[in-house]
């Protein structure tokens, strides 16, 4: 099964609205089979293109510099999306 995680919109991170995160698109794929009755294994691709991508943020009050000559904006409210992984499991259903 592919699946598509895609951030349509680029949210703002500050409540002034000054600053974005970006928007992604990120794909992926799921296969798995029977083993025996109620048994069944999985294999989950995600990020199969390896995206650099914003995953979450915390929010803050105004991003932009108090004054003229203060340092650029920080961008520690951003955190990183996960890279390319894939994840085996077994299903047990009684």
């Amino acid at each position: 099964t592919p699946s598509v995680e895609w951030r349509i919109s680029q949210p703002y991170v500050d409540y002034a609205n000054t600053l974005k995160a970006p928007d992604y698109t990120l794909l992926g794929l799921t296969a798995g089979f029977d083993l025996r009755e109620g048994l069944s294994v999985y294999v989950d691709a995600r990020n199969l293109t390896d995206e650099r991508y914003v995953g979450e943020f915390s929010a803050v009050t105004d991003a932009r510099p108090a004054q003229p000559t203060t340092p650029p904006v920080s961008t520690s409210v951003f955190f990183p999306g996960e890279g390319r992984s894939v994840f085996v499991g077994l299903r047990l259903a009684y």
